[in-house]
């Protein structure tokens, strides 16, 4: 049996909420003292935890690793379609926080970025893709999804139209991500009405 200390809340609060801020104003749009101020400890506490901003990067973008691999290991077993839907509503959830992907994040400040956190996008983007071309294999082989060319290929797209409808649902509003999914469905050879 493991004890939480004060010193390891801390730590997992800090990388709480530097996930929001870097999902909300992005990598280099916040600071240790914003941080700081949304914990409620003084900014030189942060450095017992986090060396370094690009430590606390790679931290959070761990996280989100381990957090996805959780995701995923729970719609293991559904059906492609409804796998293709629960993505979906994964990105309607931070649409509707006015939160933008952390791959996506990660991507529009990649040249900012350290070396370790660089390597944690990647890892993060690719598990994203991978996830997305397991399923769409799936779905082909069960005649779920009839759609041409490889499914890496097709992954690719659905991951570029996914996080553009994300950004652009800023402007136009969340709504805007129920016509992509619709419009991904129809792309995807599937017919009739699915959750969204």
């Amino acid at each position: 049996m493991s004890i939480t200390t004060p010193t390891a809340n801390t730590r997992s609060r800090l990388i709480s909420e530097a996930q929001v801020l870097l999902q909300t104003r992005g990598y280099d749009g916040f600071s240790y003292q914003d941080l700081a101020d949304r914990v409620g400890i003084r900014k030189a506490s942060i450095f017992h935890h986090f060396s370094s901003k690009a430590d606390l990067g790679a931290a959070v973008l761990a996280r989100y690793r381990e957090e996805f691999a959780i995701w995923r290991s729970r719609r293991e077993n559904l059906p492609p379609v409804e796998r293709i839907a629960s993505y979906f509503r994964l990105f309607g959830r931070f649409a509707a926080a006015d939160k933008a992907c952390p791959v996506a994040m990660a991507e529009s400040d990649f040249f900012s970025l350290s070396e370790p956190m660089r390597e944690q996008a990647l890892e993060l983007a690719r598990a994203h893709l991978e996830w997305l071309t397991d399923t769409l294999e799936k779905g082909r082989a069960t005649g779920a999804f009839r759609f041409e060319g490889a499914p890496r290929h097709q992954a690719e797209v659905i991951g570029c139209i996914i996080q553009g409808a994300l950004l652009s649902s800023r402007l136009w509003g969340t709504g805007q991500l129920d016509n992509v999914f619709r419009q991904t469905l129809r792309g995807l050879g599937v017919t009739g009405k699915s959750e969204s």
